[in-house]
């Protein structure tokens, strides 16, 4: 049975919200950004402070799109253009023709973000020295004071292979490219590396980045010839740049290459099946060879999904081709290809479903405004800055739902959140605020929590829910009855709080198993019980915190009840 401690209820419209505001705010690498919250996006100043390049930029705001902070995978900074605390030192290294920095959420703590990066110039070689050879690594954001911190203990954490080794500095292989993407539970997130000729996925939940599976490369086979700059004749094809995208639907994945040198093997782009249940990559096929014109061989410099997965865009230094693709269950077809002379660097989808595209005069942005049917309508603006960006920053994936809230802020401003397990809240709701909680197990409401005279509240238990809908319920009587306290009073845990042995008591029922879970999901115990009352259960060696006893009887009926371990 679901708990909720206290419910107050009011008649209220329908509010929603938008999913990808996360993206509302681009910044570029010219003290300059793009604002999607207007009807068409405008330009913006950012005064980037002085940090060393800055050529590959990522960019995350709140779901109000606000802008939270921008970072280019070294540098870290805050919504007012300052370095963030601790945002120096970041181990990453990119340029225009790579992603090598994401940001993604965290999937337990709203206020928190993970920003990947990964090397790229691990293959040049400048006075025997080779360069940037950084790995795989991320650091965590603390959003919580408002402007930011880059969490120190966090900081530079190099991930591991499929062998358990971490891919830092000392790595054989140690560049690449990355993407994230939504897990399919509505809550966690999946990051994608490419390093060298192999691809790592990784489960991002629960404040880590866990080691998932390990694939192949596409392309056959990968070169890793050593390019010196100081004798400059070497060329290969390699993960160190191109695109790798993931589709809006979270069902495909594409793969580009380019040739870091001028050469036979010029680059590919492929595309794939990705499960975003279990993360498996499946199905490549390569979609695309560069085009050779009068003996000249032409790049690919990056690639984009349609917003319905259906087609694929991609540029090289002769242009902007688009065709649709279609997997027939077995192998991929290509549809008819079209074509425009327009060059660039990358292709970003943004929030308003066009793809957006640097053009090679640098003085406009280039958008492809159908991108989902063809033929396709392309048109140019100017963002009003001097130097306008060669590279745009990558998409920020983000879930409707977490796992918990717990919040003592005062609100001044109306809200709706969700959570899939727990809210705890102390808050004071300011008068002519609106406020609604979904929580799937508990909504609590502890000492200090306040609604001031003509604001409004709502509280109730359904949990993340498939759409964005909220909703007031019909108002019930302000004393509410012992049938609106939806506390199941027959399973008895005490003592509680406690620190040692806690004992279980089902009332007028025995027990046939008993299931102890953290807040944060994590299963502590899971036994089988027969021909009992009682039960008891050493939690010496819980961590301290807040957890659910879950109880099924003997007829199949559930209880459950929080525990304090202290």
């Amino acid at each position: 049975m679901k708990n909720l401690f206290i419910i107050i209820l009011f008649l209220f419209s329908k509010v929603i919200f938008s999913q990808d505001l996360q993206n509302a705010k681009w910044t570029f690498p010219n003290n300059y950004g793009l604002d999607f919250m207007t009807p068409t996006p405008q330009g913006f100043i950012t005064n980037l402070p002085s940090t060393g390049f800055y050529t590959n930029p990522a960019s995350v705001s709140d779901q109000q799109g606000n802008l939270l902070f921008y970072t280019d995978g070294i540098s870290v900074i805050d919504k007012n253009n300052n370095i963030m605390l601790n945002g120096n030192g970041l181990l990453g290294h990119g340029n225009i023709y790579s992603q090598n920095v994401i940001i993604i959420p965290n999937p337990s703590d709203i206020n928190k973000f993970f920003i990947v990066t990964i090397s790229l110039d691990q293959l040049f070689i400048i006075n025997d020295v080779p360069t940037q050879r950084h790995g795989l690594r991320y650091s965590e954001v603390d959003m919580t004071n408002g402007t930011g911190i880059v969490i120190a203990a966090t900081k530079n954490t190099a991930l591991p292979d499929n062998n358990n080794v971490l891919i830092n500095d000392n790595y054989p292989i140690n560049y690449g490219k990355i993407t994230s993407a939504k897990h399919s539970n509505g809550i966690d997130y999946w990051l994608i590396a490419e390093i060298g000729s192999q691809i790592f996925t990784y489960l991002v939940t629960d404040n880590d980045i866990i080691y998932n599976d390990t694939y192949n490369s596409p392309l056959p086979p990968l070169l890793y010839l050593t390019f010196d700059i100081n004798n400059a004749n070497g060329h290969f094809t390699s993960s160190i740049q191109g695109p790798i995208k993931i589709s809006e639907n979270n069902d495909k994945i594409l793969i580009g290459y380019s040739s870091v040198n001028t050469a036979s093997q010029i680059g590919a782009l492929y595309v794939g099946l990705f499960n975003n249940t279990t993360g498996a990559l499946s199905n490549f096929e390569e979609v695309y060879q560069p085009q050779t014109i009068d003996g000249e061989v032409f790049t690919l410099n990056g690639a984009e999904f349609s917003y319905d997965g259906n087609t694929i865009h991609r540029v090289t230094d002769e242009g902007l081709y688009s065709s649709s693709i279609i997997f027939d269950g077995s192998k991929w077809e290509e549809g008819s290809l079209s074509y425009q002379n327009m060059f660039s660097r990358c292709l970003q989808r943004g929030i308003d479903h066009k793809i957006y595209f640097p053009i090679s005069s640098y003085l406009n942005l280039g958008v492809i405004n159908n991108p989902d049917s063809s033929p396709y309508d392309i048109s140019l603006f100017n963002i009003g800055a001097s130097t306008p960006p060669k590279t745009l920053p990558p998409w920020v994936q983000w879930q409707s739902c977490h796992r918990y809230l717990i919040t003592s802020n005062p609100i001044t401003t109306s809200i709706n959140e969700e959570r899939n397990n727990w809210i705890k809240t102390t808050n004071l709701i300011n008068t002519s605020t609106t406020v609604i909680y979904h929580a799937g197990d508990f909504v609590e409401l502890n000492p200090g929590f306040e609604t001031q005279n003509a604001s409004k509240f709502t509280a109730y238990i359904q949990g993340c829910t498939d759409n964005t809908d909220f909703v007031y319920k019909n108002q019930i009587d302000k004393n509410l009855g012992d049938s609106e306290k939806v506390i199941d009073r027959s399973l008895i845990i005490y003592p509680n709080p406690s620190s040692k042995l806690i004992g279980l008591e089902l009332k007028n029922s025995t027990f046939n198993k008993v299931l102890i879970t953290s807040i944060d999901g994590k299963t502590v115990l899971d036994k089988s019980i027969e021909n009992s009352e009682s039960f008891q259960v050493d939690v010496s060696n819980y961590a301290n915190g807040i957890y659910i006893v879950n109880v099924i009887d003997k007829d199949g009926q559930v209880y459950n009840q929080k525990l304090i371990k202290n």
